[in-house]
């Protein structure tokens, strides 16, 4: 079902869309569906499942998804930035630390020493 619904902005259109409603529109296609919207001047896009939004040209090209190295893995897809400020240009994503790798790191900032990071790897209290 699709019905006007008035709002006090001018020029603006609002269309509420209801494809579960029984009907003759219920059967429509995306692509129908958009080609009545983009006749009535409206903004409007498709619904997407994750993976579709993955490979989206316009998601692509805004760097919502990057490809960046990871050193294990090699080349990766990750999450960019969805806010993007001239002054402040974001830089490549970084992958997540591997299970362990910042372990000793930490606790000679904590203030032990490399005998203490032994013993308690020895006794498996870290890795």
């Amino acid at each position: 079902m699709t019905r006007q619904l008035d709002y006090p902005l001018k020029g603006i259109k609002v269309v509420e869309v209801s494809t579960w409603a029984a009907g003759p529109s219920c059967g429509m296609w995306m692509a129908e569906w958009g080609l009545l919207f983009t006749e009535a001047q409206m903004a409007w896009g498709p619904a997407q499942t994750a993976l579709e939004a993955t490979r989206d040209p316009c998601v692509l090209e805004n760097k919502y998804i990057m490809e960046y190295e990871h050193p294990i893995h090699g080349k990766v897809r990750g999450i960019g930035c969805p806010i993007q400020l001239s002054k402040s240009p974001y830089k490549t994503p970084k992958c997540a630390p591997e299970y362990s790798q910042h372990t000793e790191e930490i606790f000679q900032e904590l203030g032990y020493s490399w005998e203490d990071i032994a013993k308690l790897k020895d006794e498996k209290v870290i890795t």
